[in-house]
């Protein structure tokens, strides 16, 4: 069963398709917000058995200039395959943003090996599907290098269906800055 479901898995690979948009959007994003991300992955990929882990990322857009300088780590139900947000973090991460005047960029999540794409189920739960929602994907749930976009799939939300960013894109296009960052564990209390 299991050889069977990797098999599937780098033929899946194979045809993950990625492209590069004729875009001028830059996204700049918080050390602080991919420490703190690095930390919440990490430390679900340490449980035994390792569960899948899940961090908000938000900030400001203004025109094609997007800043990451704020993640939220909400309050889930996690397992080896499978990470889901529980529905009352969801209503406090809105009054998170709301109560900082950010915007919602980006769900991280983990996956239990190299594969990078987006499952059925990432398509299909993915909470708050807009355009342009960005959906990153990490390797062995965090746990096995230091964070880093590269090695991360990065998806794109647009015309109702979430496409991989190809890697040329993200060194282009993705930047790591020094900036003060706004960060929440929900986890520990799931409230502001």
């Amino acid at each position: 069963m299991w050889e069977e479901w990797l098999n599937k898995l780098s033929v899946r690979a194979k045809f993950d398709r990625k492209i590069t948009p004729n875009d001028d959007k830059e996204y700049y994003i918080s050390n602080g917000v991919i420490e703190f991300t690095r930390k919440i992955l990490a430390e679900y990929g340490k449980l035994r058995p390792p569960n899948e882990g899940f961090v908000y990322w938000a900030g400001r857009i203004n025109k094609n200039k997007i800043v990451v300088n704020a993640a939220y780590a909400p309050d889930t139900s996690s397992s080896i395959g499978r990470v889901e947000v529980k529905p009352k973090s969801n209503v406090n991460f809105v009054l998170f943003l709301s109560k900082y005047k950010l915007v919602h960029i980006s769900n991280v999540h983990t996956h239990s090996g190299a594969w990078v794409g987006h499952s059925n189920g990432d398509n299909y739960m993915a909470p708050f599907k807009k355009s342009g929602l960005l959906s990153i994907v990490v390797p062995f749930y965090g746990t096995k290098e230091k964070f880093n976009i590269k090695t991360c799939g990065v998806h794109r939300f647009d015309n109702n269906c979430f496409i991989q960013l190809s890697n040329k894109y993200k060194t282009r296009r993705f930047k790591i800055i020094k900036v003060e960052s706004t960060i929440i564990d929900a986890r520990i209390k799931n409230e502001l």
